[in-house]
């Protein structure tokens, strides 16, 4: 194996199988999906009850900050930590579908603000609405004693993070009421892993590439079997490999049985990656178990993890009921958590939905 892993890891770690299933399922993992979800769930329903169009990810944060009065786009741009040419062409998507307009900064000055319009006060507000009834699900899932203590874990890896300076100043006295900035601290977090993995001489991945080493882990799979896990065409998964091979983490060899068939497999540098990735979500959850607290930082992942197993279980609920599936891949995702980890998750959702004695009650007729 490579040098780049640290000697404690490898101690702590000592196995590749051991750090795949770190790889794949792990608190960081958990909050990307579930702020995937979130948003998700909030754009299809602005488009689809609400009559909104076009509504993208990437205009939550910038009406936020906008939400009780004008700002100059060049302080929009500094806030949200993109260029001045980036903002300024969200801020004309957004003004193209009517949510804001621009407007002279100061009297003479020929800089320019932006400012909701009447139709973008409206989005604020049915997104805010849409937000607490998305929770009011969560609750239902795992009881509001646990999401009380998810929510304040939240807001406080919100202000630890600094992200109330990318936010309206009512957006962040709402962190403390309601999971509305989840997707604000997966996007951060995921940024951080990326820089860290990056900062050991991992460069130019994508999250694609991050999809398919967790599938592709210790084993050899064709690009078949690889885009028939993933729900997505032959080609493109084709074009993510050779991306990967070009980089060095990945290598196809011949099938032992079928000449003919090519498997693909991890490389000594994809092996390597992996190995770096744990190390640097170790490092990440440290530093913030350091900022908030050994006990908020535990109920911030331990209910990650069983929301994220909620949403499996209700992913296999509509597939078995005859229903579309979620478009989430979390279901797929959570099913393929450590066995230990995910049946705990499942115990506490029953005996949530239950009670203590019915869960016990199934427990006996599954196991007589």
């Amino acid at each position: 194996m490579p040098p780049a892993f640290a000697a404690a890891l490898r101690d702590e770690v000592p196995d590749l199988a051991t750090a795949i299933e770190r790889y794949r399922f792990n608190w960081v993992g958990h909050l990307i999906t579930l702020g995937e979800h979130l948003s998700r769930r909030i754009i299809e329903r602005l488009e689809e009850e609400c009559g909104y169009a076009r509504i993208r990810p990437s205009l939550g944060p910038f009406i936020s900050l906008v939400w009780r009065e004008p700002r100059p786009l060049v302080e929009l741009a500094g806030q949200l930590a993109i260029s001045r040419q980036a903002c300024s062409k969200v801020a004309r998507l957004a003004e193209e579908d009517g949510y804001v307009e621009r407007v002279q900064a100061k009297k003479g000055d020929r800089a320019q603000s932006v400012r909701l319009t009447e139709r973008g006060s409206r989005l604020a507000e049915d997104s805010i609405r849409l937000v607490l009834e998305e929770q009011a699900t969560y609750e239902a899932w795992i009881g509001s004693s646990r999401l009380r203590r998810f929510n304040a874990a939240c807001s406080a890896l919100f202000y630890a993070m600094g992200l109330q300076n990318q936010t309206d100043t009512g957006l962040g006295e709402t962190a403390r009421e309601s999971i509305g900035v989840l997707p604000v601290i997966a996007d951060r977090v995921e940024l951080e892993l990326r820089e860290q993995t990056r900062a050991k001489g991992h460069t130019g991945l994508q999250i694609s590439h991050a999809k398919l080493i967790a599938l592709i882990g210790n084993g050899a799979l064709s690009v078949s079997e690889l885009a028939r896990f993933q729900g997505v065409s032959r080609q493109a998964t084709g074009v993510t490999v050779r991306n990967l091979e070009s980089l060095g983490y990945v290598r196809k060899d011949s099938d032992e049985t079928d000449g003919r068939a090519i498997r693909v497999r991890l490389s000594e540098r994809g092996a390597a990656l992996v190995f770096d990735t744990v190390a640097s979500l170790d490092e990440l959850g440290e530093a913030f178990r350091a900022d908030i607290g050994p006990r908020r930082f535990a109920d911030f992942t331990n209910v990650a993890a069983e929301i994220r197993a909620a949403l499996a279980t209700e992913a296999d609920l509509a597939e078995g009921a005859g229903a579309s599936p979620p478009r989430s891949n979390a279901g797929a995702l959570a099913r393929s958590t450590p066995r230990d980890q995910e049946l705990r998750a499942i115990a506490s959702l029953l005996e949530e939905k239950l009670g203590a004695k019915a869960a016990g009650r199934l427990g006996r007729i599954l196991c007589p």
